[in-house]
C-alpha cells in the first residue's frame, strides 16, 4: 500500500469514527426527556379517562438531598369497573440522581418502594421494581415496575420513590421521566375493565389518559 492510499484510508478510518461517535452520542440522548401529558391530542385533564400524578416534593434540591417521588391514580374510568393493572418505567439521569436502594442476591438494584393503597390492591410489593438501562438508550436508567394482582375501584396512591441527588451532582436541569408509551415494555400502560358484546369483564387499556406532574421541573441548585 502506497502513502497515498495509506493516507486516503486513515482518513476515512478518522471520518467514520467521527460518525460513529456522534451518532452514539445523539443514541445516548434519544430517550425522550418530556413528560407524556395525554395520549391523544385533544385529551385534557378534564376529559381523560384516567388521570395520574406523578409529583415531587422538591423540584430544587441540592447534591446530598433526598427527594420523594409520588405516584398517584387521581381518576378512574366512569363505568365503574376499576383499574386492574398499573405499569411504569421511569427514566434519570444517573449522573446526577439516584434512587435508594440495595442491591438483591441476583446482583439487581432494587430501589426502595412504598406502596399506597392503590398499589398494594393492585399487589405491588416493597421489592416489585428494579433499576434497568433504559431500551435504546447506553445512558439513562430507569426504575421499571408493575402490578396487576387485584382491581382497584377508588383514586389514591400507587407508590413512592426516594432519590438521592449525587455530592458531585453538576448544577442544573435533571432528567426525570416517564418513557413514551410505545417504548419497549411499556413505559406507561394501563389496564381498566370494561365489558364485552357478550357481557364477559375483561382487560381494556382505557381510551384516553392525563399525566400530572412537576418531574420536568427537577433543578439541582
Amino acid at each position: 500500500m502506497n502513502k497515498r492510499v495509506k493516507k486516503i484510508t486513515a482518513l476515512v478510518l478518522t471520518f467514520i469514527m467521527g460518525v460513529t461517535l456522534f451518532a452514539s452520542t445523539i443514541f445516548a440522548a434519544s430517550v425522550p426527556t418530556d413528560m407524556m401529558y395525554s395520549n391523544k391530542v385533544g385529551v385534557t385533564e378534564e376529559n381523560a379517562e384516567v388521570v395520574m400524578s406523578y409529583m415531587l416534593d422538591n423540584t430544587t434540591p441540592q447534591p446530598g438531598d433526598v427527594i420523594t417521588l409520588t405516584i398517584t391514580l387521581d381518576k378512574l374510568p366512569s363505568n365503574g369497573l376499576g383499574i386492574r393493572s398499573i405499569s411504569n418505567r421511569i427514566g434519570y439521569d444517573p449522573e446526577k440522581i439516584e434512587p435508594i436502594g440495595e442491591t438483591d442476591k441476583w446482583g439487581f438494584y432494587v430501589p426502595d418502594l412504598v406502596p399506597g393503597s392503590v398499589g398494594k390492591e393492585l399487589g405491588l410489593k416493597s421489592n416489585s421494581a428494579a433499576v434497568i438501562n433504559v431500551p435504546n438508550s447506553n445512558y439513562y436508567k430507569c426504575i421499571s415496575f408493575g402490578c396487576y394482582n387485584g382491581t382497584v375501584y377508588e383514586p389514591g396512591v400507587v407508590c413512592q420513590f426516594k432519590f438521592i441527588v449525587k455530592d458531585n451532582a453538576t448544577i442544573g436541569k435533571a432528567d426525570l421521566f416517564i418513557l413514551a408509551e410505545n417504548a419497549p415494555y411499556a413505559g406507561f400502560d394501563l389496564g381498566g375493565n370494561t365489558v364485552n358484546d357478550k357481557g364477559q369483564i375483561v382487560l381494556q387499556r382505557p381510551s384516553s389518559w392525563y399525566v400530572i406532574s412537576n418531574m420536568n421541573e427537577l433543578t439541582i441548585e
